[in-house]
């Protein structure tokens, strides 16, 4: 079976004729000469797949093309830039389309004739398609209104899968503007520029379009021509200039047409390829920027492969977090959805824990202790639509039978349901141990020498995250004294000092950072009181995604003070044990059932359902944010 694509995209199939010079028509019989004119392959879609496979991605058409002379003239053309066409056949009706563009050196209008830019149906859209790429690109959003309304179940079902989504709708021609507002919870990456941006949200500014579409949207990108780009992410903003073409280049902007599009192949391929969002929005300029040399979008797109993830150069300067899908030198084909998925991983962990804190939510972290427990948590976060962040202590890797096993449980168990998961090793101290999920694909590991002096958990610490980030794993570490089971009860005078998190953070350079602000593990004696002020002040002085350990027991309410206050993820581990213990006495209680497959599922039942509640809470589900 062939590997999947990097990127598919449904194909507004048409070729483009682009006139230029004294291109505003005049009425009245008038004949007025223009400056010169090119035929291209035309259509976003088509666009942005040979500019993508032009950075070195494998990128593939989906849909209809037309059986006439600028059917085999578009075919032909994209063929040779090194498009997959495999999925895109020859339509027994439709003409091709065709799009006439008027362009000036800023700005554009086209006369469109639809034919088979438009002939794609719900129908066409094969399971085969769901898992033919890693990503799908959904381009000309309005002009496909035969997909618009299956676009949300698709869109659903593609990340169900594991596939990432991103979407460039393009201009509505009725300026109606309906759906998309449906469709973007189901997005990934969301790429209008300013005027559809605007259009779409009905903002009077570009910020209050972007802040909109991010709290429906993980991620956002405006793009606003001359002016750069601009890409939001919870309550982050990233802006991008447009880089400096250079007097002595001697280029000059001869049009404007698939300029977006190009930018959207190179900001997704960066993105993928595990570039940070301004590195990526570097990409998404340079490509722009090299289409406006020549008429079409096509001629003049940048041509160079981006470098994976090990051999990235300083094309666009300072590189940073947000990975995907690489690993080291090689790229593994496996899903931005489930766990283990190399180098670069963490960082699109990070981002996600980021995104989750600056929208007031955390991410769950639960324990799993078998393979009914696994089950039990994955489908509460199946139920819920969430990523869930899958811990496991050394104890539980033990008895599981070691980390291989341990990581290909957790793997095949997140792609069979859809879950978007990450794994976690928990309370480590042992580096063989550390190490060895590093190896495995673990995307986050936590060195626990919190017990230790400060100056020992800073070396420790130190240690783990070189090792952990020369393979792109991201580091947790605990500064204060969260009590262990069987342990004295906390005290104020075991809390994280914010002072103390500063100089941790910066010493180390570690990723996630637990703090003790009144939690302890295991079950509570009496009612735990939670220093939020000290969690406040912490996270006004350091940037890293803050953990809660000791999230068993504690008040739904306090959960989501904590949570508004600035915590990203919430460790959940002795409750799951207890609700599975319990309900499992109480089947074996009530009869002489002796088959583990009828005795097992009423206690996943229970955990799925304590799990589900859990997940509410961190999605602050019922609070007043």
């Amino acid at each position: 079976m062939a590997a999947p694509l990097d990127v598919l995209a449904v194909s507004d199939f048409c070729v483009d004729l682009i006139l230029r010079g004294d291109v505003r028509p005049r009425f009245g019989q008038v004949e007025q000469l223009i400056g010169g004119y090119t035929l291209e392959a035309g259509g976003s879609a088509n666009i942005f797949a040979s500019q993508f496979a032009r950075l070195g991605g494998r990128a593939g058409l989906a849909g209809w093309s037309g059986q006439d002379t600028f059917g085999a003239f578009a075919r032909e053309r994209l063929a040779s830039l090194g498009v997959d066409l495999s999925n895109l056949k020859p339509h027994p009706g439709e003409r091709t389309g065709l799009g006439v563009a008027l362009a000036e050196p800023n700005d554009r209008a086209i006369l469109t004739h639809l034919g088979t830019i438009n002939a794609t149906e719900s129908k066409d859209l094969s399971a085969d398609l769901a898992s033919a790429a890693r990503h799908w690109h959904i381009a000309s959003y309005f002009l496909l209104s035969r997909l618009r309304r299956a676009w949300p179940d698709w869109c659903r079902a593609l990340r169900k899968a594991g596939v990432t989504v991103s979407l460039d709708t393009n201009w509505d021609p009725e300026n109606r503007w309906e759906g998309v507002r449906d469709l973007l919870p189901h997005v990934d990456v969301f790429l209008p520029n300013e005027a559809e941006a605007l259009a779409i949200s009905g903002a009077s500014s570009v910020d209050e379009a972007g802040r909109k579409f991010a709290a429906i949207c993980p991620l956002v990108v405006i793009k606003r021509g001359a002016a750069g780009a601009r890409a939001y992410q919870g309550e982050r903003v990233w802006h991008a200039p447009v880089p400096n073409r250079g007097a002595a280049s001697g280029s000059k902007i001869v049009d404007s047409v698939g300029a977006g599009d190009c930018f959207d192949a190179g900001f997704l391929r960066a993105w993928q390829l595990g570039y940070g969002i301004e590195d990526s929005l570097g990409w998404g300029m340079r490509c722009a920027q090299a289409s406006l040399s020549a008429a079409g979008g096509i001629e003049d797109q940048l041509e160079e492969k981006i470098p994976v993830q090990g051999e990235r150069s300083s094309a666009v300067g300072r590189q940073s977090f947000d990975g995907l899908m690489t690993a080291s030198h090689v790229e593994r084909e496996c899903l931005p959805y489930q766990i283990g998925l190399a180098k670069g991983a963490s960082m699109r962990f990070l981002d996600s824990l980021r995104a989750h804190r600056d929208s007031q939510r955390a991410l769950l972290a639960a324990n799993f202790y078998n393979a009914e427990t696994l089950l039990a948590v994955l489908r509460a976060a199946q139920a819920a639509d969430a990523e869930i962040i899958l811990q496991t202590s050394p104890s539980t890797i033990e008895y599981l039978g070691g980390v291989p096993l341990t990581v290909a449980m957790a793997r095949a168990a997140a792609q069979q349901m859809g879950v978007r998961a990450w794994l976690h090793l928990d309370h480590a101290m042992d580096s063989a141990l550390i190490d060895a999920c590093i190896d495995a694909g673990y995307d986050s590991v936590m060195i626990d020498a919190s017990e230790s002096d400060f100056a020992t958990n800073v070396k420790r610490t130190q240690e783990v995250v070189v090792r952990a980030h020369a393979k792109g794993v991201a580091v947790e570490a605990e500064l204060g004294y969260v009590p262990k089971l069987g342990q004295a009860d906390v005290t104020e005078d075991g809390f994280t000092s914010p002072d103390e998190a500063v100089r941790f953070v910066e010493a180390t350079g570690v990723d996630l950072l637990a703090v003790a602000i009144g939690t302890a593990h295991g079950f509570y004696k009496k009612k735990p009181k939670l220093d939020y002020a000290r969690l406040s002040a912490i996270r006004a002085v350091v940037d890293v995604p803050l953990v809660l350990h000791g999230g068993s027991g504690i008040e739904p309410e306090a959960c989501q003070e904590a949570v508004r206050r600035g915590i990203a993820k919430i460790n959940f581990a002795t409750e799951i044990k207890d609700t599975f213990a319990r309900a499992l006495k109480k089947t074996m209680a009530s009869g002489t059932e002796i088959d583990l497959r009828k005795t097992f599922p009423p206690a996943m039942a229970a955990v799925t359902e304590l799990v589900a509640g859990k997940i509410g809470v961190c999605q602050m589900m019922g609070a007043s944010v």
